[in-house]
């Protein structure tokens, strides 16, 4: 009997620690249909306090990235595994968001609770890219898309995020392969470079970022991208 109850308290164990595994997840939607925000295009869900964001549901906390004016924005959060719920927000407040009359939203990519909220939905098991949704519809700009191509998973890991006078990133690079890194601020200014990183860890030190999010963005020497978001205190 004894021996039965060790093996389910390592069971149980075992269980616990998979569920605490985090996640790489990147959010992308084309906006190009629209006229974005002078705040940009945020988006709001119920992962935002998982991400290490101040709370759950406020655009405010997670602006989406378009450095490249493109039209399509972006944002990488390390979420744990679980299933979530999400839109996007045409501002960094409620008023203009996914979800409202006339949406074109539907079953296959989204739930409706039945009492007037449409919400994108994302179940996390491993690293994720999503497709690159249309902003307010469930179509995937197939072009865009291929941008996939060009990415690299790293396993990427910051701690602590939000960070105070610094953070250490690891990531997978067991070939040794060159990096540039970036932290780039969300009105697309590059506060840090780290170029030839071949290593698979780098310390950022705050020094003069102001508090707020910034991306951590990684491209090799083949041009393929990574990356990550990054919270100062």
């Amino acid at each position: 009997m004894k021996r039965i109850f060790t093996l389910v308290s390592i069971l149980v164990a075992l269980a616990s620690l998979v569920s605490a595994q985090d996640y790489s997840v990147t959010f992308k939607v084309d906006a190009s249909g629209i006229t974005v925000d002078a705040t940009g295009l945020h988006m709001a869900g119920n992962f935002q306090a998982a991400a290490g964001l101040a709370g759950d549901w406020t655009p405010s906390e997670s602006p989406l990235d378009d450095s490249d004016g493109n039209g399509i924005y972006t944002v990488t959060y390390t979420l744990p595994a679980g299933s979530y719920l999400y839109k996007y927000v045409n501002g960094n407040d409620w008023g203009d968001n996914e979800g409202l009359d006339g949406t074109s939203l539907g079953s296959d990519c989204s739930t409706d609770d039945g009492s007037g909220n449409i919400n994108r939905d994302l179940t996390v098991s491993s690293d994720t890219i999503l497709p690159v949704y249309i902003y307010d519809s469930c179509e995937i700009n197939a072009d865009a898309t291929s941008i996939r191509d060009r990415m690299v998973k790293l396993g990427i890991r910051v701690a602590p995020n939000p960070m105070g006078e610094a953070a250490v990133l690891t990531f997978d690079n067991q070939q040794s392969q060159a990096f540039t890194v970036t932290v780039v601020a969300v009105d697309g200014r590059i506060v840090r470079q780290y170029d030839e990183v071949r290593s698979n860890q780098i310390t950022i030190e705050r020094g003069e970022m102001p508090a707020g999010l910034y991306f951590v963005n990684f491209v090799n020497e083949e041009g393929k991208r990574a990356s990550t978001s990054l919270m100062v205190k």
